[in-house]
């Protein structure tokens, strides 16, 4: 689903954020986060992709009383990946959506809410992908989060963040494997 698909729009603007954590809130951080952005940011539309089944899910609903606040519950591949294509940045956890998010070369904020994520995040930030904020529970995290969300109010920044998440996450390694194995060459190494 996500490779063959056009280069993303960089808008001059902010106005649009995905939030998206996988499918559960396991560390309850979406609330804070959408609470932080509406205070300092409340003209933003912030999208929230979640599954119906978070524990938090009823605190996550009562977000949405803010008109600006949209909540998708367990949406398909598609709504997701309009989703993704419609925002100016996201801000997610640091699992397998970074690398979805890449492919479409959408700037953003990411951060661990598990032990295993932290290096994922510290790798993007490291290639000059998406910023990375450190692990949620850390009082620095939210305030980390509102600094990198500043800096991506800069136009040439985000641009250079989406060209440079596009030249790291290409799409076309399942297309590679696929030559690879069709070529004499693979069939010269059996």
């Amino acid at each position: 689903e996500f490779w063959n698909l056009p280069a993303q729009f960089i808008s001059k603007d902010i106005t649009s954020i995905l939030i998206t954590v996988g499918a559960n809130d396991i560390v309850n951080c979406i609330p804070t986060i959408v609470n932080n952005i509406e205070s300092k940011f409340p003209s933003f539309c912030i999208r929230i992709i979640i599954s119906s089944n978070t524990k938090n899910i009823s605190a996550i609903r009562e977000l949405t009383n803010n008109t600006n606040v949209t909540l998708l519950e367990n949406p398909p591949i598609d709504l997701i990946i309009k989703s993704m294509r419609e925002a100016d940045i996201a801000i997610s956890a640091s699992g397998q959506t970074l690398c979805e998010l890449a492919s479409l070369g959408v700037p953003g904020i990411c951060f661990s809410i598990i032990e295993n994520q932290t290096n994922h995040g510290k790798a993007w930030n490291y290639n000059n992908g998406f910023y990375y904020a450190g692990e949620w529970g850390n009082n620095e995290t939210i305030d980390k989060i509102m600094k990198e969300l500043d800096n991506l109010q800069d136009f040439t920044i985000r641009e250079q963040m989406s060209k440079n998440l596009k030249n790291l996450m290409d799409t076309y390694g399942a297309m590679r494997i696929v030559d690879v194995l069709l070529s004499k060459n693979a069939f010269n190494m059996l």
